[in-house]
């Protein structure tokens, strides 16, 4: 199965509707392995927090402002690993902005360049590297009050990428809150995750610098089998 190349027809880069034209069985078949491990899987990769935590101290300088509103308050920024060509870890990696400031419609695979981020992050280079090309791929910095909204990510059929997701820093407990369905999803930092993000889910930190990682990997067998090759629970 080859990647996906979408016609991104919202600003967020979600299709509106499914285009059964590019659906196969191959495509169907990845689906469903997805679809039976479950909506948030620990996988077996683990990165280290605290090297992640001293590398992260050398940027501490160069987060930006994450998904602004111009209506609300939120209190959240954000640095790249994985941006457009020619734009560094410090551009804003959020999708209606690259949208905005490019003038055309975008997807998530074109943002596939390594950043300084990427480069000073070494931590992160156990998970990152097991995937030759990522999409669009950055770490969240929350403070407190920092929120996403109720809302799905790529939700129709096909999809050009899927989510993995690891929580770095004050994501314990009681410091970060990852609900799905409006069911608050139990986390074991340093942990990489398989997250279904078509599903509904919202979160909010209650600390400052709660920080965690989000890969848009491409949509391909390579990549799912990799996945699956590392699930935490398994025989």
């Amino acid at each position: 199965m080859q990647t996906l190349k979408l016609d991104v027809n919202s600003i967020s880069g979600q299709g509106k509707e499914m285009k059964i034209k590019n659906i196969d069985l191959e495509y169907i078949t990845a689906e469903s392995n997805l679809l039976s491990i479950g909506d948030f899987e620990p996988l077996d990769i683990k990165i280290n927090c605290s090297e992640f935590s001293n590398e992260i101290d050398k940027f501490n300088n160069d987060w930006v402002d994450y998904l602004p509103r111009p209506d609300r308050a939120n209190n959240r920024k954000a640095i790249t690993l994985f941006n457009y060509p020619g734009w560094g870890h410090a551009k804003n990696p959020s999708m209606p902005e690259s949208i905005k400031e490019i003038g055309r419609l975008m997807s998530e695979l074109e943002f596939n360049e390594k950043t300084d981020a990427y480069y000073g992050l070494p931590s992160l280079h156990t998970l990152l590297d097991k995937f030759q090309i990522l999409g669009r791929t950055f770490i969240v910095n929350c403070g407190i009050g920092g929120y996403f909204v109720p809302h799905r990510d790529h939700p129709t059929y096909p999809r050009e990428v899927f989510r993995l997701v690891c929580f770095l820093k004050n994501c314990e407990t009681y410091d970060y809150d990852w609900l799905i369905d409006d069911k608050k999803i139990n986390i074991e930092q340093g942990r990489v995750y398989y997250v279904n993000t078509r599903r509904m889910h919202r979160t909010i930190s209650w600390v400052q610098d709660s920080m965690h990682l989000i890969l848009n990997v491409p949509f391909n067998t390579n990549n799912i089998n990799t996945v699956l090759k590392h699930l935490h629970h398994r025989h």
